[in-house]
């Protein structure tokens, strides 16, 4: 309480000296204090940060959707085979070229910790011979998978419910912190009212006496 009024009085001071001797008003005071002071700054960033944590929580509990790419994959080989109207071995060349994308689409389940997973894959496959001529493939899939963790503890909707505690507390500690800076500006400037005033009281007795 005492460095508060201390800090308090410094900075009526100093305000009176940069401003041509104006007095500031209470609302002035608090509003400078609230500024200025160390624990409602630190109160204010820890504040913001479990703002953030929980948002954070809640954007994990939605639809998260990936996509993979193997572009491309390339294969060649030489391959032999006997030819019975030469009688010889003949070599020829084969090989392919293949592109394939995958979407995943991820439902967190936060009453059972698990998950649904839409994936949907397209293959595509260009072949190549010496001999022959081989189509290209094409290749599309779509499938519905849940996964379920199976006597495990529920990480999602803990961490759900420790990111809204930690707000709440965050929330009260820097009401806490500006009602304290709040309350000991208030009692300082008061208090330097009434040293004011005694100081008037005291100069009218001063008057009377030596009149």
């Amino acid at each position: 309480m005492k460095f508060i009024t201390k800090i308090f009085l410094s900075c009526l001071a100093l305000a009176n000296l940069a401003f041509a001797q104006r007095v500031l008003t209470l609302k002035e005071a608090i509003s400078i204090a609230l500024e200025k002071s160390y624990s409602v700054k630190s109160a204010d960033l820890a504040l913001l940060s479990y703002r953030k944590s929980l948002e954070a929580a809640k954007l994990g509990l939605m639809t998260s959707v990936n996509m993979v790419f193997n572009v491309p994959s390339y294969s060649r080989t030489l391959s032999n085979q006997f030819n019975p109207l030469t009688g010889t071995e003949q070599f020829f060349n084969y090989g392919f070229t293949t592109y394939e994308g995958q979407l995943y689409f991820t439902q967190p389940i936060i009453f059972t910790n698990g998950a649904f997973t839409l994936t949907g894959d397209l293959w595509k496959r260009s072949q190549f011979s010496s001999e022959q001529q081989i189509p290209t493939d094409y290749y599309s899939n779509l499938s519905l998978s849940f996964e379920q963790p199976l006597f495990a503890f529920n990480t999602l909707k803990a961490n759900l419910t420790r990111a809204e505690i930690n707000l709440e507390k965050a929330e009260r500690n820097y009401l806490i912190a500006s009602n304290d800076i709040v309350y000991n500006v208030t009692a300082g400037f008061y208090q330097l009212y009434r040293a004011k005033e005694n100081v008037e009281i005291a100069r009218e007795r001063v008057k009377q006496t030596s009149s």
